[in-house]
């Protein structure tokens, strides 16, 4: 996968942070955590870029490689962004519970069903 100039840019001439993220979730961070950190790690720090679901992907992509620290932050970036995004919660519940961390899983699972239906009927289209 190549990147190719001007591929991501939306209407306005700037990179469109979410087609990168949907990019990222078309990879698949599961299978192809490598391929989701090439394409999204660029633009991890551009000031402009304000997408939930792009720190979520990369956050997921380190997680599955097992660089835990960063993908903590990356999720609580996401979470920062958009707390209607109930993905990283999640992942933060799944982290918790393997390592035995029931009452900070408890937490996370909470926050996860309170924000999960908000988050499916702003995103499924």
């Amino acid at each position: 996968m190549a990147y190719k100039p001007g591929q991501y840019l939306g209407e306005n001439g700037n990179i469109d942070y979410e087609e990168l993220a949907g990019e990222a979730e078309r990879i698949d961070s599961e299978e192809n955590p490598e391929k989701v950190i090439t394409l999204l790690e660029p633009y991890r720090n551009d000031s402009n870029n304000n997408s939930s679901l792009f720190y979520y992907f990369l956050g997921s992509a380190y997680n599955k490689l097992g660089r835990e620290k960063e993908a903590v932050d990356l999720y609580n970036k996401s979470i920062k962004l958009d707390s209607s995004n109930c993905l990283p919660y999640f992942d933060l519940y799944v982290s918790s519970m393997e390592k035995g961390e029931d009452e900070e899983a408890s937490v996370f699972l909470h926050e996860y069903l309170t924000r999960a239906k908000v988050f499916i009927e702003k995103y499924a289209k």
